[in-house]
């Protein structure tokens, strides 16, 4: 098929006008055009040629890609997911590194098998027939690369950074019967910084061991130089050996390294802050720290905290600002400098937990009851030398920023993120239940002793932009309409946070 011939159907409703894959916006009302480019996966996923269509939406671009043309439409399953396919489910928290499920389709008479389509999958315009990629990545198109052929041209740091994010993996796959997917090189790819999975495979009773993920990565020996090269050949052999067998001490082993080599690098940090009404309300439940309007350079071990009080409740603005001065002052007179990472995490968690026990007395000591309850969401980040930390309570979000992409960092705490956790339905299917936006927890709505604040950390070993926002500014997929335009050029140097 030619690559001018495909058409995207506007997702507004009341528009539903064509345009071509190449427009960023809707030539007719201008909203944005989400590109689902979607990775097929099942016994007849080789069956299909380019052009192909199925369910008048789904086209295919390449073997193993369709395309989505009309991502306006609801995706329905076609059939109960199978147990083989839940821990795609069950492993949501780990987005960042899983392809998540879109949709289950059922093939025409004659074709027995289902066929799995999977979003946030690392593709590359390799993935797709030359007629359709040509020279060009196309819009909305993932650049990522197979982990083995970016090994070599990668710098020590971020060789490093790749195999302690595959170590931080093991364990959550092995749980969910899925580590043999760490062991197939084949679904092994790499966007910048990210190490992420093409698609899963089932252990199939197998008990796969660190001893085989040391085997695996043996093979990267002959394209490792440098310094670095003796210390993973001894490694590697640690693991075959048996010598090494905890998932643990291979993530602490690779985390001395990343720290020592990071010596030799300077990471400058700037911040900036702002927030809006916005068109519809009167007054802003959202607060941050740095104050609105902020933007400092070179910042110091910085913080950076965005809270939104919950929609429907009372107060919401007060419960913002409480958490914010709780956290922050929970943080300022803190040695950071002299916390392990783990220490670091537990004090996250107990800032978290402070803002909401002040927030519950404030709501007590006014006898505020049920909805009359204020409360808030919160994200943050806190940074400590080259590392970054993020947390979060409710559906105020964090995402990472590349040259390759943009990420949500977490998961939203609502009712349709804990569905797909708990194994029930896909994330877009539990979109479409009532209810699916209801906030499981917030601060200030319940005992501290419930409360779960998400940490997660991450190493910087490339130019990034982390963007921290409540979901006045995530809702409708608007991230994803801004960020290229918007929030790339800082990386390029094009503009600046001013």
């Amino acid at each position: 098929m030619p690559n001018s011939s495909l058409k995207l159907y506007c997702p507004n409703l009341r528009c539903r006008a064509l345009n071509t894959e190449h427009d960023q916006f809707c030539q007719k009302c201008g909203s944005s055009l989400p590109k689902r480019w979607l990775w097929t996966v099942g016994p007849s996923a080789h069956a299909f040629q380019v052009g192909d269509v199925i369910g008048d939406r789904f086209v295919f671009r390449g073997p193993r890609v369709v395309f989505d043309t009309q991502p306006g439409l609801p995706v329905t399953m076609a059939a109960e997911l199978p147990d083989n396919l839940v821990p795609y489910l069950k492993l949501f928290p780990y987005r960042l590194h899983v392809p998540q499920v879109y949709t289950l389709l059922s093939l025409e008479e004659g074709q027995t098998s289902l066929l799995l389509l999977l979003e946030q999958a690392p593709l590359r315009s390799a993935d797709l027939d030359p007629s359709v990629s040509g020279s060009h990545q196309p819009l909305g198109m993932p650049s990522a690369l197979p982990l083995f052929d970016a090994w070599s041209e990668a710098q020590p740091l971020r060789q490093l950074h790749w195999l302690w994010q595959m170590a931080q993996l093991w364990q959550p796959l092995r749980i969910h019967g899925v580590a043999t997917s760490l062991l197939q090189p084949d679904l092994l790819r790499v966007e910048g910084p990210l190490l992420r999975l093409l698609e899963l495979e089932n252990d199939l009773g197998l008990e796969p061991s660190l001893a085989d993920l040391g085997q695996i990565w043996q093979m990267l020996l002959p394209k490792t130089q440098d310094f670095l090269a003796p210390l993973l050949e001894s490694l590697f052999e640690q693991l075959v050996s048996g010598e090494l067998s905890s998932p643990e001490s291979l993530v602490s082993q690779l985390e001395v390294w990343i720290n020592e080599v990071h010596q030799s690098y300077k990471v400058k940090i700037d911040v900036a802050t702002r927030t809006d009404t916005g068109v519809v309300r009167d007054h802003n439940e959202d607060a941050c720290y740095p104050a609105h309007g902020s933007v400092v350079q070179n910042a110091q071990d910085p913080m950076v905290i965005v809270c939104d009080g919950v929609g429907g409740h009372a107060g919401g603005e007060v419960a913002s600002g409480i958490a914010i001065t709780a956290v922050q002052e929970h943080f300022a007179n803190l040695p950071l400098d002299r916390l392990s990472s783990p220490e670091i995490v537990k004090e996250i968690e107990n800032a978290t937990l402070k803002a909401n026990d002040l927030i519950s007395e404030r709501n007590d000591q006014e006898q505020r009851q049920d909805r009359q309850r204020m409360g808030t969401t919160l994200v943050m980040a806190l940074a400590q030398g080259h590392q970054i930390y993020i947390s979060h309570i409710g559906d105020s979000r964090a995402y990472l920023i590349t040259s390759q992409g943009y990420y949500q960092i977490m998961v939203d705490d609502d009712i349709a993120s804990r569905e797909v956790r708990l194994g029930y339905v896909p994330y877009r299917e539990a979109l479409l239940q009532p209810a699916s936006g209801s906030l499981v927890q917030a601060l200030g709505m319940a005992s501290s002793a419930v409360l779960r604040p998400t940490v997660q950390r991450f190493f910087l070993d490339e130019d990034c932009v982390f963007l921290l926002c409540s979901d006045g500014l995530s809702d409708f997929d608007r991230v994803n309409s801004l960020w290229r335009d918007e929030i790339l050029p800082l990386l390029t140097a094009e503009t600046d946070l001013d």
